[in-house]
């Protein structure tokens, strides 16, 4: 199996130590491994911002608009697509797949639209 890069590697996963207070003489650490009562998933600011993206993007869907929300999904893509690599580089590349899966299925239609636009681009002549 190729060793992955260490950027990768999820940082719950590895044991934490920090310097215990008062303590005099050479530094003493406690070592800390992380809560595993819920299935070592630890929820990081990545996913939490990401998650809240989401539920700003379900929002912003409810409400009604002139232009089809097409301002709004430039706007949650230029936020979205910074985010989908802090995910990836923070808690991993399965956790950056499921997260572009939930963006791609909130923002459908500008997919849709870049899809026939680029088949369009590819595709046989009709002549």
């Amino acid at each position: 199996m190729p060793c992955l890069p260490s950027c990768w590697a999820r940082p719950h996963d590895r044991n934490r130590t920090r310097r215990i207070a008062g303590t005099s003489g050479p530094t003493v650490v406690q070592t800390f491994a992380p809560d595993r009562r819920f299935g070592g998933v630890v929820m990081t600011s990545a996913l939490t911002a990401a998650l809240l993206w989401l539920v700003v993007a379900n929002v912003i869907a409810m409400l009604p608009s002139r232009d089809h929300h097409w301002r709004a999904a430039y706007v949650l893509i230029a936020i979205g697509i910074p985010l989908l690599g802090w995910v990836t580089v923070q808690s991993g590349p399965i956790w950056g797949m499921l997260i572009l899966a939930a963006g791609a299925s909130v923002l459908r239609w500008p997919l849709i639209h870049l899809w026939r636009w680029a088949k369009g681009k590819t595709g046989p002549s009709a002549e």
